[in-house]
């Protein structure tokens, strides 16, 4: 609640569990954690909800470009490029972003397999196979 406050939400929650040894289950990473059993810690990342900020119309004056940028780059980098592509689409709507829009959503978008060969395609593209 606090961080929602400040203007935080979010984003992710990672869990890490361990199993009692009176049932051991198989370790799913290095970090010696199972996928079943005890929570022992948890990461949680907030962030900024500029999306919503810049929907809202509360604070359209605070974001520039390069605050977007540097908060897409940072969703992106933690595996949320749904949500970097989301804000990178609000910003072009606002007129924060107005050059490379395309090269950036397409920068987004994840590689595809075909017929054995990994494949780079356009965000416009990505969006027909679904």
């Amino acid at each position: 609640m606090f961080l929602n406050s400040l203007g935080f939400k979010l984003f992710d929650l990672a869990i890490y569990r361990h199993a009692r040894k009176a049932l051991p289950l198989p370790i799913i990473s290095d970090l010696g954690d199972t996928k079943h059993g005890q929570v022992l810690w948890a990461q949680a990342l907030y962030l900024r909800d500029a999306v919503s900020e810049l929907e809202a119309n509360e604070s359209t004056n605070k974001w520039n470009k390069f605050k977007v940028l540097k908060l897409a780059s940072l969703m992106e980098i933690f595996c949320l490029p749904d949500c970097a592509v989301e804000l990178i689409q609000i910003a072009e709507k606002k007129n924060i972003l107005n050059k490379d829009v395309n090269l950036l959503l397409n920068n987004l978008i994840p590689a595809t397999q075909k017929e054995g060969n990994t494949e780079y395609i356009s965000y416009e593209n990505y969006l027909k196979l679904f």
